[in-house]
């Protein structure tokens, strides 16, 4: 019978979708117990009560605009920003991936489309 290595389990670890599939697997046996140690960007939200698990990130994905901040060496946040707030706080340690030209950024930076912007649109 095979049986899965620590790597291995990593990559699978990768695509949980819940906080609680984490704790389950860490409790599996004892080679998984330091398997949350091994992630060096958080692969699910971060919520107060479980940010102890992931305590060796160096890169923060940040969901949604109400997940907590990490004080880690970088963010990438994956929620939708105007271009304006881009341009404002887009730096090496700061990545915004989804940015949305709306009719204020029209009106502030032109109609050309910059090629950052990934939806045109206001929010909803």
């Amino acid at each position: 019978m095979k049986r899965v290595d620590v790597f291995s389990m990593q990559i699978v670890a990768k695509y949980f979708q819940f906080i609680t599939d984490y704790l389950y697997i860490i409790q599996v046996c004892k080679k998984y117990k330091f398997l949350l140690d091994r992630f060096r960007i958080n692969p699910i939200r971060i919520s107060p009560k479980y940010k102890p698990l992931f305590t060796h990130i160096q890169t923060q994905i940040v969901f949604t605009p109400y997940d907590i901040i990490v004080p880690v060496d970088r963010h990438i946040f994956l929620y939708y920003v105007s271009y304006q707030e881009y341009k404002e706080k887009n730096t090496q340690t700061e990545v915004y991936k989804n940015v949305r030209y709306t009719t204020e950024d029209i009106e502030k930076y032109g109609s050309k489309i910059p090629e950052e912007v990934s939806q045109l649109g206001n929010y909803l």
